[in-house]
């Protein structure tokens, strides 16, 4: 069995998949994703032939999921979470979430004890807007485009494809390697300044690599920074 990451865009196509029998299927949109991390990982073009007994029990289950039975349960949207680059999803925290933290956005699971893809997709957009906004915000951003929980026909745009709208956005900009060439301009320089403080050759790399977090930790909060910014537009 093969489990591996994948990206906010293959996700975003897997619940569209799932939620309106969408083309390509389910299985069309893992394999692709596990044939891109296979070229990846071997550095060639012919892979071995994909079958979803690779895939994680999960990734698995789904491929047989209908749009009538495409419920998830917090453990299920926990562990489809956890197939993401860039994430950490725990079932503790969602259900933080749904409990409390955007209980009103969320609402009841739909699927019986199971909630929908579109809740499902809320909270995989809640796990994002969290790293830079705290849950106020969060629930005033959303509640501007996702209304009723019941009744999704009154969203200005649905929860899915807003999610797959900025995962292709996300996409479209790191596969143009700016996260490689941001973190390699840091390192260099670090090692510049490095040389420049005539640091023994056994601590300069960890003095870079402490060099480089700080940065990045800095342009973390530039970024938090901004989007609070933009929310002060709303």
């Amino acid at each position: 069995m093969e489990t591996f990451e994948f990206t906010r865009k293959t996700l975003a196509s897997l619940l569209l998949s799932l939620r309106d029998n969408h083309h390509p299927t389910p299985t069309n949109v893992l394999e692709e994703a596990w044939r891109t991390k296979q070229i990846i990982i071997n550095k060639q073009i012919n892979v071995e032939a994909f079958h979803p007994t690779m895939l994680s029990p999960l990734l698995a289950k789904l491929t047989k999921f209908t749009p009538e039975s495409a419920g998830l349960s917090i453990n299920e949207i926990a562990s489809l979470g956890n197939h993401l680059e860039f994430a950490m999803v725990t079932s503790t925290a969602i259900q933080n979430w749904v409990k409390r933290d955007v209980k009103e956005l969320i609402g009841s699971p739909l699927h019986g004890k199971k909630y929908s893809i579109d809740q499902a997709a809320i909270l995989f957009i809640v796990e994002d807007l969290k790293a830079i906004l705290d849950f106020d915000s969060i629930r005033k951003v959303l509640t501007m485009i996702f209304n009723n929980p019941v009744d999704r026909s009154d969203d200005i745009i649905d929860p899915v494809h807003f999610y797959k709208c900025y995962s292709d956005i996300f996409n479209d900009l790191y596969k143009q390697d700016m996260s490689h060439e941001l973190e390699t301009t840091i390192k260099e320089k670090a090692s510049e300044m490095i040389l420049g403080l005539h640091i023994d050759n056994e601590h300069q790399e960890i003095v870079e690599n402490i060099l480089t977090i700080s940065v990045l930790a800095i342009f973390s909060s530039c970024f938090q920074s901004k989007a609070k910014d933009y929310i002060k537009k709303l």
